[in-house]
């Protein structure tokens, strides 16, 4: 059985954390099974630490260039920046991710369950089966359903909005 280097167990985990263990095995040339032993031995757990914030530092490091060449983009009309644009937005989701912050943010205002509890016993009965059959359906059924389904929510909406005195936006 190989021994290896305590800098190459470093190395193992950290790559794991970017790339998985499989892909980390592979380009490294150590089985998955020993990257896998390593990267969740609770033992590890300051490597791993450690690791996930130098990598936090180099996604910030890769978020700031691919920001400084979305600008230069926008200063500059014939270059196309949205690849640049792109990166930053996948730089940054990753980097929230790696520092444990939110990749996303919802907001409710008012009550959601409110139009649930308003509908009529057959309202609700329609909903259940539909929800039903949505659950059940193959993605070419939903692909065919899905046009019907738009037109249904925004007739639910412009709905909903005249009984609140405010007029649909007609997109």
């Amino acid at each position: 059985m190989r021994r290896y280097q305590e800098a190459e167990r470093d190395a193992a985990i950290a790559l794991a954390l970017r790339l998985g263990d499989e892909a980390a095995a592979h380009q490294l040339g150590i089985p998955r099974r020993t990257v896998s032993s390593w990267h969740h031995r609770p033992a590890q757990a300051e490597i791993i630490v450690k690791s996930r914030a130098q990598l936090v530092d180099r996604y910030r490091e890769a978020e700031e260039l691919a920001l400084e060449r979305v600008i230069t983009g926008l200063r500059d009309r014939r270059t196309p920046v949205h690849h640049a644009a792109r990166a930053l937005e996948a730089l940054a989701t990753q980097r929230a991710l790696l520092a444990g912050q939110a990749t996303a943010r919802t907001e409710t205002i008012g009550d959601p369950m409110a139009a649930l509890r308003s509908l009529s016993d057959a309202d609700a009965r329609d909903l259940r089966v539909w929800l039903d059959h949505l659950a059940a359906a193959t993605d070419d059924e939903l692909a065919a359903e899905l046009p019907r389904i738009v037109s249904d929510i925004r007739r639910v909406e412009s709905a909903a909005l005249l009984t609140d005195g405010r007029e649909p936006d007609n997109e």
